[in-house]
């Protein structure tokens, strides 16, 4: 079942395309990773994805609905790449005050805290949280109402060795979960241990689209760089 479907979708700034007729669709419980370097449009795609933005043209279905009907948004989980929660609140405050406004029950906080591996800092400010902790804990703040679809921005992005393998394990859980995830990175190690599928964007366009093993085959010693380079222009 295709839960994302992404039709001829163009996105113009002024006289600029960040996004250039781009088509694609993500099955239920599939992990697609989207990369590409910085400046390619990812970000400018996700915003269209999850409906922050509108397609200059094109379409996004969600369920078989735009993003941004009603019913819908409640559907979608999603982390930006600038998370700024409150310094002043705990994790434990924070995720139970969200659950009061979604009316949810609050036992779903420590269930949340336990899923992003925070509950043994649940009572710690977040202000003394690292930067690996603060993007779980912006994951987990996306998963209060549940949704099926969890759709992350750069979310390695400065992230030290720990904090990268933390990540990756929120995201296997949440796989194991049997979500629906979209992520965007430049950080193409991870990518390759978590998607099922990558999307390789250049320029505002669909390079490739398919699995990692094609994606490296092109190269005779299966590195993903080395074939993100070479399918790029920049290398061979």
């Amino acid at each position: 079942m295709r839960v994302v479907e992404v039709y001829s979708v163009s996105k113009r700034f002024g006289d600029r395309f960040a996004v250039k007729d781009v088509s694609f669709s993500v099955g239920e419980a599939e992990c697609v990773g989207i990369i590409g370097l910085n400046g390619a449009g990812k970000t400018t795609l996700i915003s269209v994805v999850v409906g922050l933005l509108l397609p200059t043209s094109g379409d996004v279905k969600i369920f078989g609905r735009p993003p941004r009907s009603f019913g819908v948004r409640g559907k979608i989980g999603y982390l930006p790449e600038l998370f700024i929660p409150p310094v002043r609140l705990t994790p434990f405050e924070l995720l139970g005050l969200f659950c009061k406004l979604l009316e949810i029950d609050e036992n779903r906080v420590n269930e949340l805290l336990r899923l992003v591996s925070l509950y043994d800092v649940r009572d710690r400010l977040i202000l003394r949280l690292s930067k690996g902790m603060r993007q779980r804990l912006g994951i987990a703040l996306s998963l209060v109402g549940d949704p099926p679809i969890v759709v992350l921005d750069e979310p390695f992005t400065g992230l030290d060795p720990l904090g990268r393998y933390d990540m990756r394990e929120t995201i296997r859980r949440l796989k194991g979960r049997g979500k629906t995830i979209i992520f965007n990175s430049h950080v193409l190690q991870d990518v390759r241990e978590i998607a099922d599928r990558v999307i390789l964007m250049h320029d505002g366009t669909v390079l490739y689209d398919g699995s990692i093993a094609d994606f490296v085959s092109t190269v005779s010693d299966k590195s993903l760089e080395d074939a993100f380079l070479m399918r790029i222009g920049g290398r061979g």
